[in-house]
């Protein structure tokens, strides 16, 4: 069975047009146009293109002859599985917090499936190495990153709702089910797969794919701030070789934009409107923005010159 799945492969790829990186960025501009579809015109009719993406693409895995890059095809199945889930299921019917919980456990689930499939182990995922303390360094970033992303974004999407609820119960859904679930799949994951694939252009290539599957919520805004924090937070998980740091990141951050910060608006309406920079003017609201970049290019060197002295590195140098 081997030999003949190997003679297949081998046999399509004789005829086969578009190389397999190639497919891969034809996939990336096709998940973008399902998300505009969804966020723009009819969310059944996007739903049924991420459906025929994801079976179309099933095959194309299937024959892929180069190891390295049908196990980054096989990755690429959960971006079109993560609207599905979220877009299939009854969530309306839940609370913000429960639909969120319950679209990220079948991910985890998948994610698992992929990473056992792929011979991905914890480490190469980023749940292994790392300095603890720079990884809490990094992570604690996410309280500033929060700040600027509640700014640059106005008023985020189930800010009112999320920000009336439990707040413990919110801020460990939002962690666990929204920051952690992300950085698994897209910076431990995919990135890991898309660099052994494509090289360098791995980690930008999955921050659009990030980005695109940001559409849905009709703001360039969210969708440049997406692309921002890929970037930034793939470059900090490459680097440090732990997912830990930014995950926690992320958490901290959905924490501070949709939890701390309504509430302070709340108390301080004065002081957080003033910090609120005019939603038509994209100059001053991409002041943050860069601001935010730079404070997260210093959180990476920080992050590198401690992840230097990890006990593996000390051992390393050692006599």
């Amino acid at each position: 069975m081997k030999a003949i799945g190997d003679l297949g492969r081998a046999r399509l790829a004789r005829w086969r047009p578009v190389n397999a990186r190639g497919r891969s960025w034809a996939f990336l501009a096709v998940v973008a146009a399902a998300e505009m579809v969804v966020a723009w015109v009819n969310p059944l009719v996007g739903l049924s293109l991420h459906a025929l993406l994801l079976l179309g693409w099933i095959p194309l895995v299937v024959m892929e002859p180069n190891r390295r890059e049908r196990d980054l095809m096989l990755g690429l199945i959960l971006a079109p599985l993560i609207r599905l889930v979220s877009l299939a299921l009854p969530l309306h019917l839940l609370s913000p917090l429960a639909s969120i919980a319950l679209t990220a456990i079948p991910l985890y689930v998948a994610a698992w499936k992929v990473s056992r499939i792929v011979g991905l182990p914890a480490k190469r995922l980023g749940l292994e190495g790392g300095n603890r303390t720079g990884q809490y360094v990094i992570g604690l970033a996410g309280i500033v990153i929060g700040v600027i992303l509640f700014q640059f974004l106005a008023q985020p999407p189930l800010t009112d709702t999320l920000a009336a609820s439990d707040p413990m119960t919110a801020a460990l859904v939002l962690v666990v089910f929204a920051g952690f679930i992300d950085e698994l799949i897209f910076r431990g994951l995919l990135q890991s797969l898309a660099y052994r694939a494509m090289g360098s252009p791995g980690p930008l290539y999955v921050a659009l794919l990030y980005a695109a599957m940001q559409i849905g919520y009709r703001s360039a805004a969210h969708v440049l701030a997406a692309l921002g924090l890929g970037l930034v937070f793939g470059t900090i998980a490459h680097r440090s070789r732990s997912i830990m740091g930014v995950s926690l990141a992320h958490g901290l951050a959905n924490i501070v934009v949709y939890l701390l910060m309504p509430v302070m608006q709340a108390r301080f309406p004065l002081l957080i409107s003033d910090m609120a920079p005019a939603a038509a003017s994209w100059p001053v609201a991409a002041l943050p923005l860069v601001a935010g970049a730079i404070i997260a290019m210093v959180v990476v060197f920080i992050a590198g010159r401690l992840t230097s002295m990890a006990p593996d590195a000390a051992r390393k140098s050692g006599p």
